[in-house]
């Protein structure tokens, strides 16, 4: 029996034997440690470990073949007691691989090739299911020949699935093959292998040596563009000559075939078309295209290849832009040149950019206010960011032309080029400027007098040039022909103000201001003024026309009274009004501001005219019903005091000569006053108004002149008398006789 270990086992030993016998007379027992299958043992490294049982003395391992024999001796005195006893035994110890053994030989069989034909043995040891080579022989053909057919490696003898040839080979220039190198693997099984036998075949055959050659090619080989480029490569040789081309993309190893093996034809020409040159996003590679083959000795640059350089242009842009701001718009406002980095350009090759803008305004025409230069781009040349990148830009030519568009042109020549792009910018807003007409305000009518006036400009844009001139113009007639008179302010646009002259008292004027550029003369808004009629006090005023006419009126700063009494002779006018107060829009003068006294007839108390209630012209305050009664007041109208339209006034009656009822207002003023308004009668009608204010010095303080307004019938031609009374007490006891 024995006993199973990892990968070894070892025997037992078993005896019977009388009890009370000495078990050292027993001589040497011996035990066997045999190694499994695939596996050695080594008595060397074996040895007991724990305590060896008591009885058992003289321990000794002994290799014998591939197995080890253990020995021991049972020590004096040990006596065989009356039950069974056993002795356990602890080893320590470990196996190794074992080694087998292969042999055989290699039938070499070779024509004009070496090694010569013979038979080579090859042998060699490993452990099961090792792998290792076991046998390399390398195939030469002799000097002028080549293996037409593959040299071949065969198993004639022997496990091929414990066999594995690969092999490695050497092609000339022609590509034909001239060497191969066998190299045999060997898988050892669990046991030895002799007499395998391996075959080798090869045969070569001469190099036929050709005198047809290829003896010049063509082809583009400037600066490949970065956004590509195709190119035509043109052979020219002896027919039958044999000859193939590759390109490669030099960064990539990337390797097009464009002919393989190609027997120039009898023409002796042949072309290959469309070499593409993909297109560049970041920095190209360079290109090869080596031909070879047979080619002339006179024209091979490498070796016997002929080796063509490209370079293809990255992506590294010179950019020339131009700026401006709307109305200005630019035709093409960015040129590119597409530049090698790191690359100094030579004489003769592409290294320039040439630019042109035009510049167009939509408003107007383009004035020139600088000229371009190198100094106008930015950023400076040289660039101190950027070093070593040198350029210049000249060739500058700039005008208009006859449509008053800009353009401007130069060049960029680039010498060398650091791997950045760069963007230089021409602010054409710095260059030129797009004029429109100008814009300016016509400011209200001041200071109106029977003769002068004061208006101006203000507001005033230049439209983008400049102002030669401003100022103001009026006329007579709406500017329906050339202006009465005008000033001239100058240039800029400052606000302004001009003195309107040569007017008659009374008359109806139109003004409106100017201002000159490059463009032409723009116009404000015109406004239309009535020329002021003073009155004296106790004066008598005889005027007539139609439409509105405005009295100036004096104020006495202590307070007091005025009053206006007509007297007409043809035709009277249909209103009379006093004003007081704010600027009028309309005809730019004082108007309302809460005190109006209107002509009026139909009661002795309650001072209304006619206008009173529907548009709130006037104080409503009713008079009190005994005579007489206090003089007209300033209390606001609650209505708003809105002054009628002339349209809402010709719809109503006025305020005088109605021959069914004369106007009373003539007893109210009376009774007011004191003051006896005499008659005046034409033929059989009597015509009288009568219009009245008093006034505090409040009122003076607010404005020292107050507006008589006289509205006459726009269609008929309207005269009369006015008789001013000044009552600075308050009380006309003594006014003059009309």
């Amino acid at each position: 029996m024995s006993t199973q270990f990892e990968n070894y086992s070892v025997s037992e030993i078993n005896f019977i034997e009388s009890a009370g016998n000495d078990l050292s007379s027993l001589g040497v027992y011996s035990l066997t440690l045999t190694p499994d299958t695939g596996y050695s043992l080594d008595a060397n490294v074996f040895s007991l470990i724990s305590s060896i049982p008591s009885g058992i003395t003289n321990t000794s391992f002994t290799q014998v073949g591939s197995n080890i024999r253990f020995d021991f001796d049972f020590a004096n005195g040990t006596i065989m007691p009356q039950n069974d006893i056993e002795f356990a035994l602890c080893f320590q110890g470990y196996t190794g691989s074992a080694n087998f053994i292969i042999q055989g030989s290699v039938n070499i069989n070779t024509f004009f090739s070496t090694p010569l034909g013979q038979i080579v043995p090859y042998s060699n040891t490993g452990g099961f299911n090792e792998t290792e080579v076991v046998f390399t022989e390398t195939i030469t053909a002799n000097t002028n020949y080549y293996f037409f057919t593959e040299p071949v490696m065969g198993i004639t003898t022997g496990n091929a699935a414990s066999y594995a040839i690969t092999n490695s080979k050497v092609y000339n220039i022609d590509n034909q093959l001239t060497s191969i190198t066998f190299n045999v693997s060997y898988t050892y099984p669990n046991a030895d292998v002799t007499g395998d036998l391996l075959q080798i075949n090869a045969t070569a055959i001469p190099i036929i040596v050709t005198t047809q050659y290829v003896n010049a090619y063509t082809i583009d080989q400037s600066l490949i563009p970065a956004g590509g480029d195709t190119r035509v490569l043109s052979l020219i040789g002896d027919p039958n000559a044999v000859f193939s081309v590759n390109l490669t993309e030099v960064g990539t190893g990337n390797t097009t075939v464009l002919a393989n093996n190609v027997t120039m034809p009898a023409t002796g020409t042949y072309s290959i078309s469309g070499i593409s040159f993909p297109a560049e996003t970041s920095n190209a590679d360079p290109y090869t295209i080596v031909i070879s083959g047979d080619i002339n000795p006179t024209i091979a640059n490498s070796g016997a290849d002929v080796l063509l350089n490209f370079t293809q242009l990255s992506q590294v842009k010179f950019t020339v832009q131009a700026t401006a701001t709307s109305p200005i718009s630019i035709e093409t406002p960015s040129w590119e040149f597409i530049a090698v980095p790191n690359y100094t350009y030579v004489p003769g090759q592409p290294n320039t950019l040439n630019f042109t803008f035009k510049a167009t305004s939509s408003t107007g025409s383009l004035t020139v206010i600088s000229t371009v230069d190198a100094d106008s781009f930015s950023p400076v040349i040289p660039d101190p960011a950027h070093p070593d990148t040198l350029y210049s830009i000249g060739n500058i030519v700039q005008g208009l032309d006859a449509s008053g568009d800009f353009t401007v042109s130069g060049t960029i020549t680039i010498q060398t080029t650091e791997d950045v792009s760069i963007v230089n910018i021409l602010d054409l807003d710095q260059i030129i400027s797009a004029v429109t007409l100008p814009t300016i305000v016509t400011t209200s009518i001041t200071n109106i007098t029977g003769t002068t006036a004061t208006s101006g400009g203000e507001s005033i844009t230049n439209g983008g040039g400049t102002i030669s001139d401003k100022g103001i113009q009026w006329s007579a007639d709406n500017f329906a022909t050339a202006p009465m008179g005008d000033t001239s302010q100058g240039g800029g646009t400052a606000s302004f103000a001009s003195s309107i002259t040569g007017l008659t008292a009374g008359g109806t004027y139109y003004v409106r201001a100017f201002a000159t550029n490059e463009l032409g003369t723009a116009f404000g808004a015109i406004i239309q003024f009535t020329s002021i009629v003073t009155v004296p006090c106790s004066g008598t005023v005889s005027a007539g026309g139609s439409g509105i006419q405005d009295l100036a009126v004096g104020l006495d700063s202590s307070g007091g009274m005025i009053a206006f009494l007509v007297f007409g002779a043809n035709s009277f006018p249909d209103k009379f009004e006093i004003f007081h107060g704010a600027a009028d829009a309309t005809y730019g003068v004082t108007t309302i501001a809460n005190k109006v006294a209107t002509s009026s007839y139909g009661t002795t108390v309650n001072n209304f005219g006619p206008f009173d209630d529907t548009y709130g012209t006037s104080n409503s305050n009713p008079l009190p019903t005994s005579s007489p009664g206090p003089p007209e007041t300033s209390v606001g109208n609650p209505n708003g005091g809105v002054i009628p339209t002339e349209a809402q006034a010709d719809t109503k009656d006025q305020f005088i000569a109605s021959d069914v009822n004369p106007p009373t207002r003539q007893t109210e003023f009376n009774n007011v006053t004191g003051y006896t308004v005499p008659s005046m009668t034409v033929g059989s009608t009597t015509y009288q108004q009568i219009v009245w204010w008093e006034y505090g010095p409040g009122d003076y303080n607010t404005s020292t002149t107050a507006i008589l307004r006289i509205t006459a019938p726009y269609d008929v031609l309207t005269s009369w008398e006015v008789l001013r009374l000044c009552c600075p007490d308050g009380n006309c006891t003594a006014p003059p006789a009309p």
